[in-house]
C-alpha cells in the first residue's frame, strides 16, 4: 500500500542487507537482530565461514571469487548445467 512506512522499512531492510547475517532463530524467529557483529558469537561465525570455505573447495569453486546468480547462468561452473 502506498505510503505505508512499515512496509517501506521492511523493503529497505531487505534491499540493504549486510554481507553476513547470523540469527538465533529460536530467540528471534523473525530474524530482526543480526548477531554477526556480536563478539559473543565470533566463534560460531568463524566456524560457519570455515565450513562454507571447505564446501566451496569441494564444489571446485575458486574461493577468492564471489559468485553471483549470473555466474551460474553464464559461467563454466561444474554444478551449473
Amino acid at each position: 500500500r502506498a505510503g505505508d512506512a512499515r512496509a517501506a522499512a521492511v523493503v529497505d531492510r531487505y534491499r540493504h542487507r549486510p554481507a553476513e547475517e547470523l540469527y538465533d532463530v529460536q530467540a528471534d524467529p523473525y530474524e530482526l537482530r543480526n548477531l554477526a557483529a556480536d563478539p559473543a558469537h565470533a566463534a560460531v561465525l568463524a566456524d560457519l565461514r570455515a565450513r562454507l570455505h571447505a564446501w566451496r573447495l569441494q564444489q571446485g569453486e575458486d574461493p577468492t571469487q564471489v559468485l553471483l546468480p549470473e555466474h551460474g547462468r553464464k559461467g563454466p561452473l561444474p554444478y551449473a548445467g
